[in-house]
């Protein structure tokens, strides 16, 4: 199983994208 450039962009933008996300909704959903 080889890894498509979206799984390399994912891994790239990852932190960049998801966890501001989390961090903001976090405590308001958690």
């Amino acid at each position: 199983m080889s890894p498509s450039p979206m799984w390399y962009w994912l891994g790239d933008h990852y932190w960049y994208t998801v966890y501001p996300l989390v961090t903001i909704f976090g405590p308001i959903f958690g």
